[in-house]
């Protein structure tokens, strides 16, 4: 037995595992969609699922001329539509319609410029013109605005 087990037994390691949790769910608690400043602000897993036909949106802009962009949709049965990471021309703009009788898993987007640029940047999610995800930065960490509807989401 170490001389930490002696003097604090063995309580140490859950506490630190619940401390840790706890701080966890604090910053998960104090995020929310559609803000600027934390990674988990373009995270939206409350709203409701759209209607097959709906139009989704996905757009990145900012003070550079290109950046590094994924923008996709995943539909019900899992197919991928839209981006795979490459570079685009900002701004950026992508629209996609939910075919009739699919359903929506996810809408995820990704921006980013690699010369470890302060410049602005930010991206944003909408769903027949209402914003459901949107997140902005002035330093060099990627953007992601990610919506799945709450049926995707549990």
């Amino acid at each position: 037995m170490t001389t930490g087990e002696k003097r604090f037994g063995r309580t140490w390691k859950p506490l630190f595992v619940g401390a840790s949790l706890a701080a966890l769910g604090l910053a998960l608690a104090a995020c929310s969609p559609g803000g600027s400043g934390s990674i988990l602000d373009g995270i939206n897993t409350t709203g409701a699922a759209p209607p097959s036909g709906s139009v989704i949106k996905m757009q990145v802009s900012g003070d550079q001329d290109t950046a590094l962009v994924t923008a996709n949709v995943t539909t019900g049965d899992g197919n991928e539509i839209g981006e795979k990471t490459k570079w685009q021309k900002l701004p950026y703009t992508q629209e996609f319609t939910l075919p009739q009788g699919q359903s929506l898993n996810k809408i995820f987007v990704y921006a980013q410029y690699t010369d470890n640029s302060k410049a602005s940047i930010s991206c944003s999610v909408e769903i027949d013109g209402k914003e459901v995800a949107a997140m902005s930065a002035n330093d060099p960490h990627p953007l992601e605005c990610f919506f799945a509807p709450v049926e995707s989401a549990k």
